[in-house]
C-alpha cells in the first residue's frame, strides 16, 4: 500500500510577522491531499505538530478543521498523531476536540491519536499511531512486539543526532532502540529538514515541514509518498508554495528578486521605514561586527556611573559607533524599543 507521509503543519505559525500567514498554512494542507490524489494513496498521515502553540486562535483551529471535514468528506483516510506543540497540559493536547468528533463519529474517514496510543489497519497494513510523550522508547518496543506483521509506527520526537535546517545537529534528545522496534517504516515528525536520520535503519525518515514557517529554513519542502514494499525508498514530493520566506542583505537584492515573496533584512546599519519602504519585507535583522560591540561593551563598562543613571547607554553607544547614527535616525532608532540585550544577542557576543 501507498501513503502520504507529512508533519509539521503549524497552524498558527508567523502569526506575529507573516501577513496573511493562515492562508499560507491551509495552501499547504491542500497540497498534502492533492499529492495523495496524484499518487493515488491509500491514506495520509499527519505526523504531530498540527498547531503551533498552546494558545490556538478561533480561526487557525477552524481553517484547519474546515479543510479536514472536506477530506474526510471527499473520501481521503487521515491519520493523525499529536506533537510536542499540540500539547495544552499534560494529558491533553490542541487537537483533543479532533478526537472527540472522532469518537462521536464525527469523522468517516479519520482518526486521531491525542492520548493514548491506537492501532488502525489500512488497505491490510496496520499502523501504530503514538501520541508525543517524553519517554517513547520501552512503551513502543512492547506494543510493537505484540504483532507478528510489522506496523507503520507514527510518532513525534527529536532523535539525538539529527539535523535541523541551519545543518546543526541535535546534541541531545530523544532515543530510540531501532534494532529491537519492529516496525516495516518509521514516520517521523518535529524536525523541519526532510532527512533519513538514522543510516542504519533506511525505513525510518522525517519527512520535513511542508511550507518553511520561518526565515531560517531551507527550501525545498514537501512531503514523502510512502510504497510499503519499498519502505527504504520513500519519494519526496517538493511543494512550489507562495509567497516564499527569502533572506536580502540589501535592497538592491530586493529589487531583483521575485516580488510574490515575503522577505527579511539583514542588515548593519538600523533601516528607517518610511512610505517608500517595501511592504513586502516583514522582519528586518541587525547584525553588528562582534568585536566593535566587545569595544564599545568594554568603553561602557568604565563609566558605570552613566551607565546606570541610563539603562540605554550601552545601545546608544553602539547605534553611534557600529551603525553609524547621529541625530534623528539615532532618535528614532531608541524611540522604537531596541533593547541593549537584543542588540548584543544580534551580534553574536
Amino acid at each position: 500500500m501507498k501513503f502520504v507521509h507529512a508533519a509539521d503543519l503549524h497552524f498558527g505559525a508567523g502569526r506575529q510577522v507573516l501577513p496573511n500567514y493562515l492562508r499560507r498554512q491551509v495552501h499547504a494542507l491542500r497540497a498534502i491531499y492533492h499529492t495523495a490524489t496524484a499518487h493515488n494513496v491509500d491514506c495520509v498521515v499527519l505526523a504531530g505538530d498540527i498547531f503551533d502553540r498552546s494558545n490556538v486562535a478561533p480561526p487557525e483551529r477552524d481553517a484547519f478543521l474546515k479543510e479536514l471535514l472536506r477530506a474526510d468528506k471527499r473520501g481521503f483516510t487521515t491519520l493523525i498523531v499529536d506533537g510536542n506543540h499540540d500539547v495544552y497540559l499534560e494529558g491533553y493536547s490542541n487537537i483533543h476536540f479532533l478526537r472527540v468528533l472522532y469518537e462521536h463519529r464525527r469523522f468517516r474517514n479519520t482518526i486521531v491519536a491525542d492520548s493514548t496510543p491506537e492501532w488502525v489497519t489500512v488497505a491490510r497494513q496496520p499502523f501504530l499511531l503514538f501520541p508525543w510523550r517524553k519517554d517513547a522508547n520501552r512503551e513502543l518496543r512492547r506494543l510493537t512486539r505484540k504483532h507478528k506483521s510489522a506496523p507503520v509506527v507514527v510518532l513525534h520526537l527529536a532523535l539525538k543526532g539529527a539535523q535541523v535546517d541551519n545543518g546543526y545537529c541535535l546534541p541531545s534528545g530523544d532515543e530510540l532502540d531501532t534494532a529491537r522496534l519492529h516496525a516495516r517504516y518509521i514516520a517521523l515528525g518535529d524536525l523541519h529538514l526532510k532527512q533519513q536520520p538514522v543510516k542504519a535503519v533506511p525505513h525510518m525518515w522525517y519527512c520535513g515541514s511542508p511550507i518553511q514557517h520561518d526565515f531560517g529554513e531551507q527550501l525545498p519542502k514537501g512531503c514523502l509518498v510512502v510504497d510499503t514494499d519499498q519502505p527504504t525508498t520513500p519519494q519526496f514530493v517538493p511543494f512550489d508554495l507562495r509567497p516564499q520566506l527569502v533572506t536580502l542583505t540589501s535592497l538592491a537584492e530586493h529589487r531583483q528578486a521575485d516580488q510574490r515573496d515575503l522577505f527579511r533584512l539583514v542588515t548593519s546599519h538600523v533601516v528607517e521605514r518610511g512610505s517608500d519602504f517595501p511592504a513586502n519585507i516583514v522582519k528586518l535583522d541587525y547584525r553588528f561586527d562582534p568585536k566593535s560591540v566587545k569595544a564599545i561593551k568594554r568603553r561602557a563598562r568604565g563609566k558605570a556611573d552613566e551607565v546606570r543613571e541610563s539603562p540605554l547607554f550601552g545601545l546608544e553607544q553602539v547605534l553611534r559607533e557600529v551603525a553609524g547614527l547621529q541625530g534623528r535616525p539615532l532618535k528614532l532608532a531608541m524611540k522604537r524599543g531596541y533593547s541593549y540585550f537584543t542588540a548584543l544577542v544580534r551580534a553574536g557576543v
